[in-house]
């Protein structure tokens, strides 16, 4: 069974050093650093309707989710994961969204081929220990210490359409 921990570096995705960690099976770590120009555009976007949708709510949930599903896809390519047998074990980090996060993250999965094959029976909200590897990654992240991390670089035309509403999506942002 493949295993990933997820968790964040922070508790406001638009502040600075925000990141998204994932360690995989207990010993690959994945990290994307949310970059203050890529917050300011997303937030310039959604401020003029470019996604779709006006609740601000949601926003922060739709991010988490579209580049969680890209590091995901990420692993799955560089790992040739199991699409079957996997948990996720995700941080509690959006409180009250924890239904969205799940409806995203299936939406998602299965549109970008991500190679996991998500139900109900494979994710969990979990809080993580201090001391446990993710804890400590995402505090290396946090602090810009990337040793024994791999930074993942994604793409924002990838990033802003798993944002969006799907009539929203475009080849040009």
């Amino acid at each position: 069974m493949d295993i990933y921990n997820i968790d964040v570096t922070g508790d406001d995705l638009f502040a600075k050093n925000f990141g998204i960690i994932v360690v995989y099976n207990n010993s690959h770590v994945y990290a994307f650093k949310f970059a203050s120009d890529l917050q300011k555009r997303i937030r310039g976007l959604f401020n003029n309707y470019e996604f779709g949708f006006e609740n601000k709510h949601i926003l922060k949930p739709r991010i988490y989710c579209a580049i969680l599903t890209l590091i995901l896809k990420h692993i799955g390519i560089t790992n040739k994961t199991n699409k079957n047998d996997f948990l996720l074990n995700m941080c509690n980090d959006f409180d009250g969204h924890n239904n969205d996060i799940v409806a995203l993250l299936k939406e998602n999965l299965s549109s970008e081929n991500v190679f996991l094959k998500f139900d109900s029976n494979n994710y969990y909200f979990v809080r993580h220990h201090k001391k446990s590897l993710i804890q400590e990654s995402a505090q290396k992240v946090y602090r810009g210490n990337w040793k024994n991390i791999t930074k993942i670089n994604l793409n924002e035309k990838e990033i802003f359409n798993l944002i969006a509403k799907p009539k929203f999506k475009k080849d040009n942002w």
